[in-house]
C-alpha cells in the first residue's frame, strides 16, 4: 500500500464513527453484537486487536513521515546559517508563509502521538522564526524587507516603511 493510500485510509480510520466502533469492539459492546440478536446484520467475528494496533502504528509512522516531508523547509536546523541576505529573506518569507504556520497547529494536534519527535521540530521552527524576526521585523506582518530602499515613506509603532517594486516593505534598522 502506498503512503497516500495509507494516509487516506488512516484518516477514515481516525473518524469519530470508526473510533467509537473500535472502542466498543475492545469493550465487547459493539452495536453489531446487539444487532446480531435481532438478525439485522451480523457480528464481526474476525476482529483482531493486534491488526488494529498495527494498522494504527503504520498510519502514525506514515503520517509523521508526511509531516516531516511536507514541512521540511519550515523546521530544518541551521537553514538560516551562513547564507546571503537575499537567501535569508526568501527562506524567512517561506517560514512565515501560511504553510509553515500550519506546522504549529499540526504539531499541537499530533504531539500526543509523536511528542518525542515533535519537540525538536517545533523548537527548530521557533528558532528559525526568531532568527527571521531579528533579521526583518516586517516579515511576521506579512511584508518583505526592503533590500535596497532606505527612503522612509511611513513610520509607525512597528517600524519604518518603504516601497520596492511597487510593494510596501520594512526598512531594517
Amino acid at each position: 500500500m502506498s503512503a497516500s493510500e495509507t494516509l487516506s485510509k488512516g484518516e477514515i480510520f481516525k473518524t469519530n464513527k470508526c473510533q467509537t466502533f473500535y472502542k466498543r469492539q475492545f469493550a465487547n459492546q459493539s452495536v453489531c453484537s446487539i444487532a446480531k440478536k435481532y438478525k439485522s446484520f451480523g457480528f464481526i467475528n474476525n476482529y483482531n486487536k493486534t491488526t488494529y494496533l498495527n494498522s494504527n502504528s503504520r498510519y502514525n509512522i506514515v503520517r509523521l513521515r508526511d509531516i516531516l516531508y511536507t514541512y521540511m523547509e519550515c523546521h530544518q536546523k541551521g537553514i538560516l546559517d551562513n547564507i546571503t541576505e537575499e537567501e535569508l529573506e526568501k527562506k524567512c518569507e517561506y517560514i512565515y508563509s501560511n504553510k509553515c504556520n500550519e506546522l504549529n497547529n499540526i504539531i499541537n494536534e499530533e504531539s500526543t502521538k509523536y511528542s518525542v519527535l515533535m519537540e525538536p521540530i517545533l523548537e527548530n521552527y521557533k528558532n528559525n522564526k526568531k532568527k527571521c524576526s531579528n533579521f526583518c521585523w516586517s516579515l511576521p506582518l506579512g511584508y518583505p524587507c526592503c533590500m535596497q530602499t532606505k527612503y522612509v515613506l511611513d513610520k509607525n509603532e512597528d517600524g519604518k516603511w518603504g516601497v520596492e517594486n511597487g510593494h510596501w516593505c520594512g526598512i531594517k534598522n
